[in-house]
């Protein structure tokens, strides 16, 4: 169908002017396009969705990127399918299935500890996991301690093991006091926090506000930032080539006759240069703290403005 193959040039064109802005990370090019293209060729049976997925991996984990790449591909009319790419949304991944068996980021587990009274727990030294106990600080599927996949504990802690999830009836299955006891520990807890990072709770809550409004910016900084790291470590493409790879961008030279319009991937100057460089580098931020912010920031919003950088600063590096 020569409007879909048409749509499909056009969303991928959008795509990489999206990677030129620092909106996504990954510079998707004609390589990728023809890739689906090939894809649909060769599995007339599979939809869109499906040959998309094959080259849309790389920004699966990244919810802002992903959300850029949707609304894309919808505006040029290639329904693209979410449930698709990878998704760490418990609803999702539920969803998912793969030689008819469920993916799951959890194990459900169901052993009936009854939860009495919330703690941190113990501190396991070799970190290793525990299940369905009410003695280590991050078990999973247990009762009373700081944990994941339970019940009753004062708040979560992730010691990056898998998940044994206990089910919604069992979570439910908890005495109103031992609920109480733990959302006030919890309460507790985060009073500490605050005070050891000397914040009160109307400063955190002023702060959450901030980070709202700021939080698309924020995650297209952190991908220009990965995107300049991931540049000091990976080859680049060297142009100007009389072999290797042809250059999309050359393809009128190549008519005109042009040897040199083939790329290849190799360490140019300037990544060695940046890979070996051992020295820090050092940002210094200059904001204005002068009564005028204060004063004429019901003009222009002057301050709030300033404010919502400086989370950005705080939150990307």
């Amino acid at each position: 169908d020569e409007r879909v193959l048409r749509n499909i040039v056009n969303a991928f064109d959008e795509l990489r002017e999206y990677a030129e802005h620092g909106m996504i990370a990954y510079p998707y090019s004609t390589r990728e396009c023809v890739s689906v293209v090939k894809h649909l060729q060769k599995y007339p049976q599979d939809t869109v969705s499906m040959a998309l997925a094959n080259v849309l991996a790389f920004d699966s984990h990244d919810e802002q990127a992903k959300k850029y790449i949707t609304e894309t591909f919808n505006r040029f009319h290639l329904p693209l399918d979410i449930s698709v790419l990878h998704s760490t949304s418990r609803k999702v991944v539920n969803q998912l299935k793969w030689n008819d068996k469920k993916l799951n980021m959890w194990v459900e587990y169901n052993k009936g500890r009854e939860a009495s009274s919330p703690k941190h727990g113990k501190e396991d030294p070799d970190n290793k996991p525990h299940v369905g106990g009410n003695t280590w600080a991050g078990g999973t599927g247990g009762a009373d301690t700081a944990g994941l996949g339970g019940k009753g504990g004062p708040y979560r802690l992730d010691k990056g093991h898998p998940v044994h999830q206990i089910s919604d009836q069992e979570k439910a299955n908890i005495s109103k006091e031992a609920a109480e006891a733990a959302r006030k520990m919890g309460q507790e807890e985060l009073q500490k926090r605050l005070k050891e990072i000397e914040m009160n709770t109307r400063q955190a809550e002023e702060y959450e506000g901030y980070l709202v409004n700021v939080r698309q910016e924020i995650d297209q900084l952190r991908m220009i930032i990965e995107a300049l790291k991931s540049k000091g470590k990976e080859r680049n493409w060297m142009r100007n080539r009389t072999s290797g790879d042809l250059d999309d961008t050359r393809l009128v030279d190549a008519l005109a006759g042009d040897k040199n319009v083939y790329k290849i991937r190799a360490e140019s100057e300037t990544s060695h240069w940046r890979s070996n460089n051992k020295d820090k580098k050092f940002l210094h931020f200059l904001v204005d703290v002068s009564g005028s912010m204060y004063r004429f920031n019901s003009y222009d919003q002057r301050l709030e403005r300033m404010l919502e950088i400086a989370v950005i600063i705080m939150e990307s590096l």
